[in-house]
């Protein structure tokens, strides 16, 4: 059997390091859970947001892709009522 032995200051000096440490935790507001994960949800909403805005810049893509394959000529162009004719 083996005994060690240590000073008393280090005793002591290990015990009011860890009434120190105590008093610090009870003053600290914050509280931490050891193996504490967050978790976040994304709203319906912003679900619904983020996919019309894919499906805009789709049809951005989509409508700047058929522009520069064909060029539109003013001629082809038909006005949508009389009104408006060019002559």
């Amino acid at each position: 059997m083996s005994l060690s032995i240590i000073p008393v200051s280090q005793v002591f000096g290990k015990y009011n390091h860890q009434t120190r440490m105590a008093d610090l935790n009870r003053k600290n507001p914050i509280k931490t859970v050891q193996n504490q994960v967050d978790r976040v949800t994304i709203s319906p909403e912003a679900l619904k947001k983020r996919a019309i805005a894919v499906a805009l810049s789709e049809i951005k893509n989509l409508s700047q892709e058929s522009t520069e394959a064909k060029p539109v000529s003013i001629e082809s162009i038909e006005p949508v009522s009389g009104e408006n004719k060019i002559e």
